[in-house]
């Protein structure tokens, strides 16, 4: 064994242990109990494979791990429970295939997933609960075409609904529940203020409801 060694106890090759307990190939270990192939461990319990493990319980490929318990493929996990292919997770739970997830819980094609529960095949999912195919959906239950949406609950199909429930064609319904026909005769609509008298009730006038599937817009406001 070479005469080198600095503190009591220090058992490595060449005779560069700092500290109690230190076994290494290359005697560079820095903390007692680093363990690892080029002796450059800086933290007990330090295992990986380049010696570049910062923390303890590290354990990767590279040798880049920076937190406890970061396990990738190649060594960039940022917190513990990172687990993806290329090491770029930066939160826990984090696992997709290219490793760029942002919180946790987030799965999705390409690692773009930025809030929990977000799914959709580019990963470009902003809220939780988005789900599109484009992963463009804003806000959450936005379920589109193109991922457009604006608010919750819209669907239509080229993702341009702004309200809650607008549900159309060409995605331009403006609020709840619209789901009628363009037409030029606004001055003979009934103002349902104004015009109490003249609204049809439900319950009381089913006789003189009209049928919103076999009437036309001229049945509607020539009547």
């Amino acid at each position: 064994m070479s005469a080198a060694g600095t503190t009591p106890g220090v058992v490595d090759q060449h005779g560069k242990g700092k500290a109690p307990g230190v076994v290494d190939q290359h005697g560079k270990g820095k903390a007692p109990g680093a363990v690892d192939q080029h002796g450059k461990g800086k933290a007990p319990g330090v295992v990986d494979q380049h010696g570049k493990g910062k923390a303890p319980g590290v354990v990767d490929q590279h040798g880049k791990g920076k937190a406890p318990g970061a396990v990738d493929q190649h060594g960039k996990g940022k917190a513990p429970g990172v687990v993806d292919q290329h090491g770029k997770g930066k939160a826990p739970g984090v696992v997709d295939q290219h490793g760029k997830g942002k919180a946790p819980g987030v799965v999705d094609q390409h690692g773009k997933g930025k809030a929990p529960g977000v799914v959709d095949q580019h990963g470009k999912g902003k809220a939780p609960g988005a789900v599109d195919q484009h992963g463009k959906g804003k806000a959450p239950g936005v379920v589109d075409q193109h991922g457009k949406g604006k608010a919750p609950g819209v669907v239509d199909q080229h993702g341009k609904g702004k309200a809650p429930g607008v549900v159309d064609q060409h995605g331009k319904g403006k609020a709840p529940g619209v789901n009628v026909l363009h037409h030029k005769d606004k001055d003979k609509m009934v103002d349902p203020v104004k015009d109490r008298d003249k609204m049809v009730d439900p319950v009381k006038d089913r006789d003189k409801m009209v049928d919103p599937v076999i009437a036309t817009e001229a049945d509607v406001f020539n009547s």
